[in-house]
């Protein structure tokens, strides 16, 4: 699915992500150069419409990846929502217009389990993100907070590896951000926007997992990452 009609970005921006270790799970530190804007056509318009799946194609025979959701969040909290990396996420772009990051991250329900049934308050999933070209788990049986119907939930904890939400908030005082989470779903795509605090103009990251592989969205968008991004692995 060659598409000679995408830009490369030249606006690329260089980050070092630190070691990561949780229990007994660790991604060793790694480098990567990840585009300030998300994609465009050589017309100017918003490369947005495409399915994950499509998305990650085009960047593979383009020579890039999609970022995994761990990424997204490292930057915003190393550099803050004023970063240009969340301009689009903002509407701070000739669009004027808010726009949602594919990444590589998916959550997929453990075999045997059905997507709506939980287990301690929470619904177990297992944690996926594309690769080296090619879908590894890097998280086994995450217990995701969330509702029987789908909602709004402030994050109060994530998991350092997979920086899924762990647990969620009702309060107004200091939250991580948003979550958004369909648990009728067997697998859902994570994605990435923006939004801001209750009764503040104070940035944070929504993160939406509420829909299937299949979605295809004018407003969502992918974003280009070059390096070699290390795999989880047990320790």
């Amino acid at each position: 699915m060659l598409m000679p009609n995408i830009v490369v970005p030249t606006d690329m921006q260089e980050v070092v992500v630190p070691e990561m270790v949780y229990k007994d799970l660790r991604r060793p530190d790694y480098g990567a150069k990840v585009s300030l804007s998300l994609a465009r056509y050589d017309d100017g318009t918003f490369a947005g419409g495409l399915t994950q799946k499509q998305a990650i194609q085009a960047l593979d025979e383009l020579g890039f990846q999609l970022p995994p959701l761990s990424l997204l969040q490292y930057l915003a909290e190393q550099e803050g929502m004023d970063s240009p990396v969340f301009d689009d996420g903002f509407g701070r772009n000739p669009e004027k217009t808010y726009f949602y990051d594919h990444t590589t991250t998916k959550l997929v329900t453990p075999a045997g389990w059905e997507p709506e049934r939980m287990d301690g308050g929470k619904y177990p999933r297992d944690v996926y993100e594309y690769i080296d070209r090619k879908w590894v788990q890097v998280a086994e049986d995450q217990r995701i907070p969330g509702e029987n119907s789908i909602g709004f939930l402030r994050i109060k904890e994530v998991n350092p590896i997979t920086r899924i939400p762990s647990e969620t908030t009702d309060s107004d005082a200091e939250y991580l951000g948003y979550w958004y989470f369909s648990p009728q779903l067997s697998e859902s795509i994570v994605l990435v926007g923006t939004s801001t605090y209750v009764n503040s103009s104070r940035g944070c990251l929504y993160i939406n997992a509420a829909n299937d592989p299949s979605v295809v969205d004018k407003f969502v968008g992918f974003r280009f990452v070059s390096g070699v991004i290390p795999p989880v692995v047990k320790i």
